[in-house]
């Protein structure tokens, strides 16, 4: 495949939380982003091309907010066999001036790597569990 990123993407030190706008249901944490995008891992699949409204949990204040909301369309999906969780990639929709400055203070301020230096997967991916680990 390829690739088609416009922007380069971070991975994090912090796994920050993603949260569905409108019911405050955990979607899945950050494993990487950038200016235009990012990948989560969660529990659940997420269908392709399905526009969902986000707020990213920051664990201090950034740009005067401990939230940045923004909305996504999802773009690929595939099944984590080692983890039994879901990674989907998103591109960012309609992103503000504000919520791109928050992005890169984000990366700034948690020391993030370049997502082509990392490797294997973070702990707090454990703590997410799929829905047939739940039952």
């Amino acid at each position: 495949m390829k690739e088609r990123r416009r922007h380069k993407r971070w991975r994090l030190i912090h796994n920050l939380e993603v949260l569905d706008r409108h019911t405050g249901e955990l979607i899945g944490r950050v494993m990487n982003i950038s200016r235009s995008g990012m990948m989560l891992v969660s529990a659940n699949p997420i269908k392709i091309n399905r526009i969902l409204h986000f707020t990213l949990v920051l664990p201090v204040e950034i740009a005067g907010s401990r939230e940045i909301p923004f909305d996504v369309r999802s773009v690929w999906w595939r099944r984590d066999h080692r983890t039994k969780l879901y990674d989907t990639g998103f591109e960012l929709l309609d992103v503000t001036g504000k919520s791109i400055a928050a992005i890169e203070s984000l990366v700034d301020a948690f020391g993030s790597i370049p997502e082509s230096e990392t490797t294997g997967i973070l702990p707090a991916e454990s703590t997410l569990k799929s829905e047939s680990e739940k039952a």
